[in-house]
């Protein structure tokens, strides 16, 4: 008998918090009729064994199944049985309206990503009108279009071009489209057009449910493999899938669970035939059209007003919308699916996403009576139809000319558009008197005779850095063997049919077999083969066309390259850099770092093994002074060199382990390395316990002993401390000290106002990687009370900005000061201050809102609204802020220009220190900018190979480089400054604000009073990093409200920060509107009158309140009451009629408390008296530390289920079970005896 697994999952509850488990057991039924009737569109079982004769009219599927696709009648035949089916037309009492036609494009050399899904309406009628209330964009069609397209039908060509202005003119608050008898409209879903095929999929991923459950390494790992995909560096696409489903395996997820995320995008009219008109845009299609009546129509139109504003490359693609909006029209039917319905499915990496290739395989598969046509001519009947209302999705099949020759590149599937001259330039010509006479016009189509003599020179252009020539094909056979060295030619007579000349060209790199270093001694021999492959696409082809060539700072004679170039070997000891080349294209290259010494046996073997999220540096010396790093395991370093051990740790985690030859040490001392080594390290994950969230303590003197612990949090059975208990303890403020052993001490007098002090718990081993906070509140601090608002935005490149930005907006409630250590602050003026607020009395003096530069208004000499003060560096001055106004925080760059700041940038940055390629590009940089012009044609070679190296240690270390400083540091109000003397408005913005409390106010304050924040660098503290790092300081300690803002993995940029704003908009679904938080668009930074605080005091939202099993008042009262304030809690929209009382209103369990208040009696309060208003607050659920695991037993005749612990909170949760979906009402586990496997 065989054991099954035996599982039970449980669900808890802490105040408002489950975890929910669930699982389904299902069966499919098997069900047959004999039809009386049959519809087109239904499915019919019981066919078992038939075939059709006209499967385009009905065919019997896999299941015994008949498919009816239109009217008409079908014999079935099967072991000499037949059956005669008529199919009558689908009738839901509505008229026919128009046709509906699905296209896929895709060939098998495209990648998985590539190719297109849409659909392509043709009405029937007049006034037909479609309506996307989301639609991302659409292009209105001119008559000339139609007109046009008609005639180049007639003449037997294509309708592509590249000139796309007398035909479709742009508009983005389209949502609406109305056609006439005859008129087209194409339905298709687009990324937003300014981001990259990388840009999409990486942000698609980090936007993911699952995303933030990954750790950073894994993270790492899965960039770079897409990233890899993404610009085709030659990893396939099913290696691909492996290596992701491998890493997340790992991490326990579903790699499903990373499809769901979602970038900038949407529904699009007529993009499609936008772009066929503005370059070859088609390749293989397949397509299946229908007529559809007003009511499938309205179905379609239904689907398409859900939420499509945003695309996702995974899982909300072309594909995704395209099918179920044909589904919606023609797929389903009273809820069941018809002979239309398309639901693709592949293997490999194409069972996880929506990909063009399924749906072209689907519609092959489902729909006999589809349209095909290739690039290469006919291969289905009617292929590459083409009607007079101008549907167009391939070009009209030419003529058949007979002896003609048709010449077609094959264009790689690269993941950028190249623009300007093609991959190759390609002559076809034949010899004359005269000469060459290129015998191939601009159509690619002319007539040759039988026997013609033809030659095909064909080579790359001088700019390529990625390509070989592959083939050269006629028809079928290869003509790469029957080159002419005379010609410089290919050669081939011409045969006595028509046929098709193909030139191929694949993406070509030069793989590495060895770590990136080699370490030889003199006299040594390297033979390239055991060094470097050559790949064309994914396959590689040897390393016959690979040769060695010596690069920088190798001295002149220390390196000899052999006749063949595939030799090398060393004279003398040196060091320096080694390029493989291929022969074929020299910008098709690698390159080693070689070291070279002058006898290997005076040299140590040094093997080190890392376990865990780490990164660890091994810095080598000679002498005292540490300086460079061993790049890998396995590498020999002279004898008697000293090693330090610096970890990178990626997740929080402690030191395990570390012996050097099999002996414990001390990683904080240097190695002395004198023979072979091998150090062993491991870091284990671990969390500290035993930290409460917050404490109170009142008076001077008063004491707290904490207990905290360091505990591996991968461990889910055991409560045993790791084995180093050290914790070191750090307090934010001297008025309260923690000493070794955990006591926490008031050492002075608490403020009337009381405070709030912050301590750190770190972990003695983890490199403060481990650590827990504790917030200390001191007497009446009132710190959950909200003061102000903070507002982070980014704006994205348009036509009318050159660049991007990044800023927060910080906005007092009450009056403020704060110690700044600024670069500058643009101090508004008196004038400026009563301009703005005149504005908001009288906006009707003003020709539009004065902050933002209006050559009308008439204001003059706008640089004096403003002073500008520097401060020196390490310093800081006083910025005061009254109730109501603002200032916005960013970093800026003060070089001459942009170019400048990127060179101060790269001459001061750590990359430069050791890196000849950033040497050398320093100084082609400064030639261009005193010359105007780079004569050195290696200056894009040494960009790409600074910005690979910077990218791979990004990569690897998650330090960026490239981290010079350039003058400039945090700047106060340049925004606003910058918007009003000079056409520099701040949008189209993503922006999400939140009210800040007084304790995320000091966070804030020390964040602007710190000089380590006051530089400027390019890569490292540019404007978006500056707002993404005061942000993110400033809420510390709410996860939820952490910020990234580095889709590349590269460093933060305002692009990606301004996408990350919109999905934590959407994602929070939250709409700012003037308190509590929430997110918008179009976001102009203002600070004089920014708001408007109330006329008198009322009472305040309590911010920051989390689960403890205790009972919290919900609001703090007025600052300065004048009158009578009741309170009531009801989550009603009105007012409640009774419950008033002048309790503040408490509550217990997490949730969200709608909190009413009236004030009764005083006439100050305007509005408010006799009045009643209300706040909102939250309660959050309390952290839960549980573990309930799978159980796997034997038969044992014995009853089991599962253990529950849960580590925190102590009190306050209930544990319930069930054993189906949505089902928890066991109070007590669930136990079996019998075989089977149960959830």
């Amino acid at each position: 008998m065989k054991n099954k697994n035996k599982r039970l999952k449980s669900r808890m509850l802490s105040g408002l918090t489950a975890l929910c488990v669930t699982a389904s057991i299902g069966a499919m039924p098997v069900w047959a009729y004999e039809p009386e009737e049959v519809t087109a569109g239904d499915i019919v079982y019981g066919f078992d064994g038939y075939t059709s004769d006209d499967p385009s009219t009905a065919w019997v599927d896999e299941n015994g199944a008949l498919r009816a696709l239109k009217a008409g009648t079908v014999t079935l035949r099967a072991d000499g049985s037949e059956r005669t089916i008529p199919i009558k037309e689908y009738d839901d009492d509505s008229q026919v309206v128009g046709q509906l036609k699905i296209l896929a494009r895709y060939n098998d050399s495209m990648q998985f990503y590539d190719g297109h899904v849409y659909l392509l309406f043709t009405s029937y009628k007049d006034n037909v009108e479609i309506t996307v209330n989301d639609l991302y964009a659409g292009y209105e069609i001119s008559d000339d279009y139609y007109c046009d397209i008609r005639d180049s039908i007639s003449n037997g060509s294509n309708h592509t071009g590249t000139d796309t202005e007398p035909y479709f003119t742009f508009d983005d608050s389209m949502n609406s489209v109305t056609l006439d008898k005859g008129e087209i409209v194409t339905i298709g879903m687009y990324r937003d057009f300014d981001l990259t095929v990388q840009q999409a999929a990486l942000g698609a991923l980090k936007n993911s449910s699952m995303w933030g459950n990954i750790s950073d390494a894994a993270k790492t790992d899965i960039i770079n493999t897409i990233w890899s995909v993404a610009d085709k560096r030659g990893i396939g696409d099913e290696s691909a899938l492996g290596e992701l489903i491998k890493k997340l395996e790992k991490e326990n997820i579903d790699i499903s669970s990373l499809l769901d995320g979602v970038v900038d995008g949407g529904v699009c009219f007529n993009r499609e035939l936008y772009n066929q008109k503005l370059e070859w845009d088609q390749y293989e299609n397949v397509t299946y059209e229908v007529d559809i009546t007003e009511k499938q129509l309205e179905n379609m139109t239904a689907y398409l007003q859900g939420n499509l504003n945003k695309f996702s490359m995974l899982k909300n693609s072309c594909v995704t919308v395209a099918l179920r909006a044909w589904n919606a029209a023609v797929g389903t039917r009273d809820g069941e699916d018809t002979a239309y319905h398309l639901k693709p499915s592949g293997e490999g990496i194409f069972s996880y996403i929506d990909a063009p290739k399924t749906v072209k395989d689907e519609i092959i598969k489902k729909l006999p009576g589809y349209y095909l046509n290739n690039a290469d001519g006919v291969q289905e009947p009617d292929a590459g139809y083409q009607d007079e209302t101008g549907w167009v999705y391939v070009s009209a099949p030419e003529a058949d000319i007979p002896g003609g020759i048709d010449t077609s590149a094959e264009t790689p599937a690269l993941t950028v558009r190249i623009t300007g001259d093609a991959i190759h330039e390609t002559t076809v010509y034949r010899k004359s008197e005269s000469g060459e006479e290129i015998i191939i016009p601009t159509d690619k189509v002319t007539e040759l005779d039988e026997g013609t003599e033809v030659f095909v020179r064909t080579s790359l252009a001088n700019e390529d850095y990625c390509h070989l020539l592959k083939n050269i094909s006629l028809g079928s056979e290869s003509l790469m063997d029957s080159y002419d060295e005379k010609e410089n030619a290919y050669r081939f007579v011409m045969p006595a049919k028509k046929t098709t000349l193909r030139i191929s060209y694949a993406e070509a790199r030069v793989e590495m077999l060895k770590n990136t270093f080699i370490q030889a001694g003199a006299g040594d021999k390297l033979d390239i083969k055991d060094f470097a492959e050559l790949y064309l696409d994914s396959e590689s082809v040897g390393s016959d066309d690979l040769s060695w060539d010596v690069f920088y700072t190798v001295p002149d004679g220390a390196a000899v390259i052999e006749n063949d170039g595939r030799t090398i070997y060393f004279t003398e000891p040196c060091q320096g850099s080694l390029t493989v080349n291929c022969n074929s294209n020299k910008n098709v290259n690698n390159q080693y770092i070689i070291e070279v010494y002058d006898n290997i046996d005076n040299m140590a073997n040094v093997k080190y093994n890392v376990e865990g999220t780490v990164n660890v540096n091994f810095n080598k010396s000679e002498d005292e002074m540490f300086e460079d790093c061993l790049p890998y395991s396995d590498y020999f370093v002279p004898k008697g060199t000293k090693l330090r051990v610096e970890p990178e740790i990626m997740e929080p985690s402690v030191l395990s382990k570390f012996t050097v030859n099999g002996k414990n040490a001390d990683i904080s001392e240097p190695i002395s390395v004198d023979a072979d080594t091998t150090i062993d390290i491991a870091f284990r994950p671990a969390v500290i316990k035993g930290m409460p969230g917050m404490i109170r303590l009142d008076s001077k003197d008063d004491s707290y002993v904490f207990d905290a612990k360091v505990k591996y949090s991968e461990l889910k059975y055991t409560l045993l401390p790791v084995f180093d208990p050290s914790v070191t303890y750090v307090s934010s403020d001297p008025l309260v000290s923690v000493d070794a052993n955990g006591k926490l001490t008031v050492n002075g007098e608490i403020p009337e106002e009381g405070k709030c002090v912050i301590i750190t718990a770190y972990a003695g081993s983890s490199f403060n990687s481990v650590k827990a906070q504790t917030k200390v509140i001191l007497g009446d601090y009132a710190g959950a009370r909200p003061v102000g608002r903070l507002t982070i935005s980014a704006r994205r490149p348009s036509q009318n900005q050159l660049i991007a930005h990044g800023v927060v907006t910080y906005t007092a409630y009450e009056d403020t000061d704060f110690d700044v250590s600024y670069y500058n602050f643009y101090k508004p003026e008196q004038k400026y201050i009563d301009m703005m607020e005149d504005y908001k009395e009288h906006p009707e003096k003003y020709q539009g809102d004065p902050a933002l530069l209006n050559g009308a208004d008439g204001i003059e000499n706008r640089p004096s609204y403003f002073s500008v003060s520097h401060n020196e560096e390490g310093k800081t001055s006083k910025i005061s802020l009254q109730a109501g106004e603002g200032m916005t925080i960013t970093n800026y760059g003060y070089s001459s220009t942009n170019i400048q700041q990127v060179l101060d940038s790269l001459e001061t940055s750590s990359i430069a220190q050791n890196n000849e390629n950033v040497s050398k590009l320093i100084e082609q940089m400064r030639y261009y900018i005193e010359n105007g012009r780079i004569d050195d044609p290696t200056a894009f070679d040494n960009t790409l190979k600074v910005l690979m190296q910077a990218y791979m240690t990004v990569s690897i270390t998650g330090h960026n480089p490239i981290d010079g400083h350039v003058p400039g540091g945090l700047d106060i109000n340049r925004e606003v400054y910058n918007q009003f003397v000079r056409t520099d408005t701040q949008v189209p913005n993503n922006y999400y604000t939140v009210e800040v409390t007084a304790e995320e106010l000091d966070a804030l304050k020390a964040y602007l009073a710190s000089p380590e924040n006051n530089y400027y660098s390019v890569f490292d503290k540019n404007c978006a990093t500056g707002a993404v790092d005061a942000w993110n300081s400033t809420f510390f300690d709410r996860p939820d409200l952490q910020i990234k803002g580095n889709y590349t993995n590269f460093c933060v940029d305002p692009i990606s920060l301004y996408i990350e704003l919109g999905l934590m908009r959407m994602g929070t679904g939250k709409t700012f509107s003037g308190t509590g938080e929430g997110g918008g668009v179009d976001f102009v930074p203002h600070i004089a009158s920014a708001y408007d605080p109330a006329e008198n005091s009322v009472p305040m939202p309590k911010l920051g309140m989390i689960y403890n099993g205790e009972a919290m008042e919900l609001a703090f009262p007025p600052a300065e009451p004048n009158g009578t304030v009741i309170y009531a809690l009801s989550d009603s929209d009105t007012a409640p009629a009774d419950g008033w009382s002048e309790e503040i209103p408490t509550a217990v369990n997490a949730g969200t408390y709608r909190v009413w208040y009236r004030i009764t009696d005083d006439t100050g309060y305007s509005e408010y008296e006799g009045g009643a208003r209300y706040l909102e607050t939250t309660i959050a659920p309390a952290e839960i530390t549980a573990i309930a695991e799978d159980v796997t037993v034997s038969y044992d005749g014995a009853s089991h289920g599962i253990n529950v612990r849960v580590d925190e909170p102590a009190a306050g949760f209930t544990v319930t079970y069930g054993t189906e979906e949505d089902d928890f009402t066991m109070t007590e586990c669930p136990v079996f005896t019998e075989v089977g496997e149960y959830v």
